[in-house]
């Protein structure tokens, strides 16, 4: 079941807003407890995410550390697979189409604190800002375009908001927007990727949640199996896609 916002969270954002906006504002380990927990039901998901004004959506299946991404092109003739990968964790096995696709978009929403301290996030610095209307608690931000990691979380539901992440002088965006109750879980349908030069508006069909998957799905023996003899060959938008993801952690 979803671990949501405790009446002690309340009481604390409550007495927080009459606090200065930088400091530590909510002890540490509440936080930890409460980003370990918010997904923690999760072992497997499937999603289609869809560009904005575009043919192009990208299928999504994820389980445990195993994913698997397919981009697919709708057009008057039907629908073809355009590119294909499948990997474990922050590895990409095998991939056919484009070489730059990474773990999943949506894998992010899942890490722990571990991983959010291991990025270099400073749980102590804190203050509270407005991302599309929604109020939100920023961890790790001192001061607008920090190099370092911070994450947003929405102040009433206590999920990821927003996500900040710099690499080599890179700097990306990920918002998070219309959460919507999936199996008791709050998850997003809408999400912004930005960078300097660019942004990507993309939608989220969550299709899945905690399903069982046949595991040659994510074996890559069985994708050189599906495509051989195939030439995939996506449109530059799926570079695009991949090339502002390639900016995070």
């Amino acid at each position: 079941m979803q671990k949501v916002a405790t009446s002690m969270f309340l009481t604390l954002f409550l007495a927080a807003a009459a606090v200065p906006a930088m400091g530590a504002i909510i002890n540490q380990e509440l936080l930890v407890k409460t980003i370990d927990s918010n997904y923690s039901g999760i072992s497997s998901y499937s999603l289609v995410v869809s560009l904005k004004d575009s043919d192009l959506s990208l299928r999504i299946w994820h389980h445990n550390s195993q994913w698997r991404q397919e981009w697919v092109k709708t057009s008057e003739q039907g629908q073809e697979v355009v590119a294909v990968a499948v990997g474990q964790g922050q590895t990409t096995l095998k991939s056919l189409g484009n070489p730059l696709i990474g773990p999943p978009l949506t894998a992010i929403l899942f890490h722990k604190s571990s991983w959010w301290l291991n990025a270099g996030l400073d749980f102590q610095v804190q203050s509270y800002h407005f991302f599309h209307g929604r109020p939100a608690l920023a961890l790790g931000m001192v001061l607008a375009g920090d190099p370092r990691p911070n994450l947003w979380l929405d102040n009433e539901q206590m999920v990821p908001l927003r996500m900040f992440f710099s690499k080599k002088g890179k700097r990306v965006d990920l918002g998070w927007l219309e959460h919507r109750n999936i199996g008791n879980y709050k998850l997003p349908h809408k999400a912004l990727l930005s960078t300097e030069q660019e942004q990507m508006i993309c939608y989220l069909d969550w299709r899945d949640i905690n399903a069982h998957y046949d595991t040659r799905l994510f074996s890559v023996e069985a994708l050189k199996q599906s495509f051989s003899g195939v030439s995939l060959s996506p449109p530059d938008e799926v570079m695009d896609f991949h090339q502002i993801l390639a900016g995070l952690k």
